[in-house]
């Protein structure tokens, strides 16, 4: 099958594309947004994971504009090369994340559940609007914090703790949804397969209250530093260096419930 992949480049469509033309299939990044039209004729499958990174910057209010767009028209632009085939893919996986939900709290949180009504959920409501507009299959996966040894959250997390000085950030309590690089591909691999429609949450099925990398090290950081109120003096830097996205960082929570098996 030919599989035309949008943000082909980063964390995820790189191990995408590797796993496609592993199992036999012809798998190809699409050009960056607006460098050159896209075309999807003849190809089976498209899957876009297409946005700018939510962490890359601070949220400047032309930033925030960035995020939006980066998903919102690039998606936009997805559907309507699908429209214009005259030999449409059979189905659109498209990226969508568990940010659609909010904060929530303790509420477990399924794909039938109501949107949250902060920013990223707004985005998030726009672009799965735009995916659900293919007049083909589409599913939208909700994804959580991706995971890998190589990239992504992780190889952001792992330096402070190299360095002495990682711990929990604020409470250490919220509910942190993610997934393995390796459960991610797997998990579009099947959406691609299955006959699949509408939202997916993909998060590992086993929610914990702190970032993995954060919670064995607690007792060692608390030790070392002697400062049990040090998670939240952290908590303050981050608000005062990252601004508003400081919130998602250190006190939002949502316990997204999901884990299927995507095996073959």
């Amino acid at each position: 099958m030919r599989v035309l992949v949008a943000g082909a480049s980063g964390l995820i469509g790189t191990h995408l594309l590797r796993a496609l033309r592993d199992r036999g299939d012809e798998a190809f990044g699409l050009p960056r947004f607006r460098t050159a039209p896209w075309t999807v004729e003849g190809a089976g499958a498209v899957v876009n994971l297409a946005g700018a990174s939510v962490a890359g910057k601070r949220w400047t209010p032309a930033y925030k504009q960035e995020i939006e767009d980066s998903r919102v028209r690039t998606t936009r632009a997805v559907v309507e090369a699908i429209g214009a085939a005259s030999h449409k893919p059979r189905v659109l996986v498209n990226a969508s994340a568990v940010g659609y939900y909010g904060g929530r709290g303790d509420e477990v949180l399924e794909e039938r559940a109501r949107p949250g009504g902060d920013f990223l959920a707004s985005v998030t409501q726009k672009w799965e609007a735009e995916a659900q507009r293919a007049p083909i299959r589409s599913v939208q996966i909700r994804t959580g914090v991706v995971l890998s040894a190589k990239g992504g959250a992780l190889e952001k997390m792992v330096p402070p703790f190299k360095a002495f000085v990682g711990g929990p950030i604020g409470s250490g309590r919220q509910w942190f949804p993610w997934i393995h690089i390796a459960d991610e591909v797997s998990a579009i691999l099947w959406a691609i397969d299955r006959d699949l429609t509408g939202p997916i949450n993909l998060v590992s099925p086993g929610m914990i209250g702190a970032p993995p990398a954060a919670r064995p090290q607690e007792t060692r950081i608390s030790t070392l530093t002697g400062a049990r109120g040090a998670p939240e003096d952290i908590a303050g830097m981050v608000r005062f260096l990252c601004g508003p996205q400081a919130r998602y960082i250190t006190g939002q929570a949502m316990h997204v419930n999901g884990g299927a098996y995507f095996g073959s």
